[in-house]
């Protein structure tokens, strides 16, 4: 048991060595990286006012981002546990800063001027880091290999070299997933919102490819880390209070930290499920795959068919009630603006 742990130290310290520091503090990485941040703030002032630029300045976002990409895997290469351990501790910040933001934002009082007490340049820079992180994520687990073409047309060398191309295309489908999700989706009744994080687990599911690399000990380990990490992690509880307030900046607010949250708390899910499959393809004897062969064609269909139905029926009716109640809500926003709430309203001279 002890001996598991050497791999994991071994690749820690075999990442630190490879880290190109000189690279890393050159101009040029650092000058892609600001222009990034600062492409990236212009694209969302242009969704927040509807503006033309918006196209312009996603062209942009993405040509950069795939050269930020490219920078940091030349220079850093690094391990995606490590990225997974950034990405839950600035989740962890964020989304609290978040949720204390708007739970004060909603005990102020809804009047004019919200705008001025949305979160602001700090909110945006920490989501900026989590989308970078989130993305470099991506663009690891979705890789292909290619064969190099010899050095010489005279090359009798038998063995061919392959290499590694990153396919960092993955970042634009994301991207149009969550903008069709802001059009269709976030404002709309719960159960479509269900729908779609069942959609997008599927799809984080293929992007795990590294757990396939693991021992049987480090993915034993892994799955009691992420179980811990998955259940501590902060659930951005006031936006679906929020989010019915009549604000211009509704993709930057709402929106955009929404879906950067569903895509990292699925993604620990997705890792959660697909630990015990790597472990039973990989690592399970022979008689131990076809005794679960046999489960898998019996019992397990029969006791998902049971639970998927107690879910949908449960999805169901919270998806309802929770229509209902903002719905109340905005009826009772909807007086209170106008002037004409049922509620009596207690003042004092």
């Amino acid at each position: 048991m002890v001996n598991s742990f050497i791999p994991v130290i071994e690749r820690l310290r075999g990442f630190w060595k490879a880290v190109d520091f000189k690279t890393v503090k050159s101009a040029s990485f650092i000058f892609y990286l600001i222009c990034w941040y600062i492409v990236y703030y212009f694209l969302l002032y242009a969704m927040n006012h509807n503006t033309g630029w918006v196209g312009i300045w996603m062209v942009f976002l993405g040509l950069i981002w795939f050269s930020v990409n490219r920078n940091i895997i030349n220079a850093i290469h690094p391990p995606v546990e490590v990225i997974l351990g950034l990405i839950f501790i600035l989740h962890i910040v964020t989304y609290s800063y978040l949720n204390l933001n708007f739970a004060h934002l909603l005990s102020a009082g809804i009047n004019t001027g919200l705008e001025s007490r949305l979160p602001g340049f700090f909110t945006f820079f920490l989501l900026g880091l989590l989308t970078l992180l989130f993305g470099l994520l991506l663009t690891l687990n979705n890789t292909a290999v290619i064969t190099l073409p010899p050095a010489s047309n005279n090359n009798t060398d038998a063995t061919k070299k392959t290499a590694i191309y990153y396919r960092q295309s993955v970042i634009f489908w994301y991207a149009l997933i969550g903008m069709l999700g802001h059009q269709l989706v976030f404002f709309e009744n719960l159960i479509y919102l269900y729908v779609f994080e069942f959609f997008l687990f599927l799809l984080l599911l293929n992007k795990t490819s590294w757990l396939e690399r693991l021992s049987r000990y480090e993915l034993y380990i892994s799955f009691v880390i992420f179980l811990v990490l998955f259940l501590f992690m902060q659930d951005p509880q006031s936006f679906q209070k929020v989010k019915i307030l009549e604000v211009q900046y509704k993709v930057s607010w709402f929106s955009f930290p929404l879906y950067l949250h569903l895509l990292i708390k699925l993604y620990f899910l997705a890792l959660l499920v697909k630990i015990p499959i790597v472990v039973i393809y990989n690592h399970a004897s022979l008689a131990r795959k076809l005794s679960m062969a046999g489960l898998l064609q019996s019992t397990f269909p029969q006791f998902f068919q049971f639970i998927f139905l107690i879910c949908i029926f449960f999805y169901f009716i919270s998806g309802w009630q929770a229509d209902r109640l903002q719905q109340s809500l905005q009826d009772e926003t909807d007086q209170i603006r106008t002037g004409i709430s049922t509620v009596p309203i207690t003042t004092f001279r």
